[in-house]
């Protein structure tokens, strides 16, 4: 006998698991805070907090790719295989990523530019 759609969806949210973990700057010991975590195929997503903790909620059993990324660090890729039966944790660590900026032009008024002098009025 087949399951119905509301009892499937039951199963599957019962089923599903919290994955967390912390997110690193390889080399340092700093944490990577604002690393958004997602899951490949959609769905989940999360950021990682100024500790770089991060919960990505109801995950599957299965095997999902995950992909952290962030501006100044390198993205990385990550499968893992999420069971049922098994609380799961997952830390990386991604590699810095210095980002290369043009030339900037700083211009600024004088005071005397940005003030009319007295009596001017």
């Amino acid at each position: 006998m087949p399951l119905s759609p509301a009892l499937l969806t039951l199963l599957r949210a019962a089923l599903a698991l919290t994955l967390h973990g912390h997110v690193a700057v390889e080399g340092s010991p700093q944490p990577a805070a604002g690393v958004l975590v997602e899951e490949a195929e959609g769905g989940a997503r999360a950021w990682s907090d100024s500790l770089g903790a991060y919960t990505l909620p109801a995950l599957a059993p299965g095997t999902h790719t995950l992909r952290f990324s962030r501006i100044g660090l390198e993205d990385r890729t990550v499968q893992v295989v999420v069971r049922a039966d098994t609380a799961m944790q997952l830390d990386v660590s991604l590699r810095p990523r210095p980002l290369a900026l043009g030339a900037v032009r700083v211009r600024a008024a004088g005071a005397r530019d940005a003030f009319p002098a007295a009596g001017d009025g």
